[in-house]
């Protein structure tokens, strides 16, 4: 059995420069699209379902476009990582309304033309229809 020390637990658990400004840059982009305060992302609280909405949103594109995983996008919200595995089900289900993955899209392309140079890279989804993950 191998025991990890603190420090190295932490650093296998921690977000590079870069996700952390993209994840700022997602949380921005989500806030705009929605109202929602930014302070509101990362309250420890429940929220309004709206604002429940927003964080989801946030955490989803977190996960997806800078390959955190769960743990890590829970660490950024202050959350556990079955809230964030909840959130990118949720998210996942609400792609299924056009306006809703439009929307999302727009929010990806935004984040994404950002912290890359080149095009995102598209991969198709459950339902057939093209995916944007800006993976640079």
């Amino acid at each position: 059995m191998v025991i990890l020390h603190s420090a190295e637990r932490h650093a296998k658990h921690s977000i590079s420069a870069r996700q952390g400004r993209t994840c700022r840059a997602i949380v921005r982009a989500v806030a705009g699209m929605t109202g929602t305060r930014h302070d509101d992302f990362f309250a420890r609280s429940r929220c309004p379902m709206p604002t429940a909405h927003a964080r989801q949103t946030a955490m989803y594109l977190c996960h997806v476009l800078t390959g955190l995983t769960m743990t890590q996008v829970g660490r950024y919200f202050g959350r556990d990582r079955t809230t964030v595995a909840h959130a990118c089900a949720v998210v996942e289900d609400l792609r299924d309304d056009p306006v809703f993955d439009a929307a999302l899209d727009a929010i990806e392309r935004r984040v994404t033309a950002r912290r890359c140079a080149s095009p995102a890279t598209s991969t198709t989804g459950a339902a057939g229809e093209a995916r944007h993950h800006g993976q640079c």
